[in-house]
């Protein structure tokens, strides 16, 4: 097994990693990039790497027993020959479940998403059966308990495990946007199935880098965007472009009238970037 480590914090300007550090450590290749952003690193480290499975990882996880060696013999499998990525269950630091699996998002859900909505919603279990009975329930929704083997449409991308045929077949992460979601229907239109795999675990700390970034926003507005204008008919993304313009001006007017002057700065980003679309991405 070789792991490939990025390093991209320098064009951020955080500390530098010691790649003395890393490569203390045998079979660790250190790449130094100053080009941020999860789909270009990771890009970057496939093309470098040559085996029969990939693991893509972020950088706030912890591994606990069998989380890797089960889900690759998951993947060894004959009967799971068309299973072309594997996902385990994400625990949060005080070991708590932390809701990972989710179906592709319709024009309500996705407005949600944007206007930030959706995060009021509450991770209930007593929700559990009432979003199963909608059709939302086991791998499709953070709305189920997690503690089955099923195939799933997305989820997140913290920790993926990808067959090099599927890779092969459906090429790297889009750098414009939608990063996983959008990768993930690439895998599902090309016949791959995509499995969440409940008998492996690990320690997801959650965005630690992301959460220090003022414009984390745009990154799911711009995976919205891309996804609308690769996949959606022309109705479905001119009303998800009409409302995503409506959302962000009034972000823009709230954080003008509350005198905030980054986020009226990160809002206007982002209506330019709806406006603009696709002409102009991050």
């Amino acid at each position: 097994m070789r792991v490939y480590v990025s390093w991209n914090a320098p064009s951020r300007g955080l500390p530098r990693l010691s790649p003395e550090l890393v490569q203390r450590f045998r079979d660790v290749s250190f790449v130094e990039s100053f080009t941020s952003g999860f789909p270009f690193n990771q890009n970057m480290l496939l093309e470098r790497a040559e085996a029969d499975y990939y693991l893509l990882l972020n950088d706030d996880l912890i591994f606990l027993e069998g989380s890797v060696d089960r889900p690759l013999a998951f993947m060894l499998r004959p009967e799971n020959k068309d299973v072309g990525m594997v996902t385990v269950k994400l625990l949060n630091a005080d070991g708590s479940l932390q809701p990972s699996t989710y179906a592709f998002a319709g024009l309500f859900r996705t407005i949600l998403s944007v206007s930030k909505l959706r995060e009021l919603l509450p991770l209930d279990p007593n929700l559990f059966g009432f979003f199963s009975a909608l059709g939302l329930g086991h791998g499709r929704s953070r709305y189920w308990s997690h503690e089955e083997t099923v195939e799933i449409e997305s989820c997140r991308g913290a920790y993926m495990l990808v067959r090099k045929d599927a890779l092969r077949n459906v090429g790297g992460l889009d750098l414009r946007g939608g990063h996983e979601t959008e990768w993930h229907m690439r895998f599902r239109q090309l016949g791959w199935k995509i499995v969440f795999f409940h008998e492996a675990e690990v320690v997801h700390l959650g965005s630690r880098t992301v959460s220090m970034d003022p414009e984390k926003d745009l990154l799911n507005l711009e995976s919205h965007l891309n996804i609308y204008y690769k996949y959606k008919n022309g109705w479905r993304y001119a009303s998800a472009r009409s409302a995503f313009l409506v959302i962000y001006f009034i972000k823009y007017l709230g954080a003008a009238i509350r005198r905030e002057r980054v986020a009226r700065r990160v809002a206007w980003k982002g209506v330019r970037m709806i406006w603009n679309w696709p002409g102009e991405a991050r």
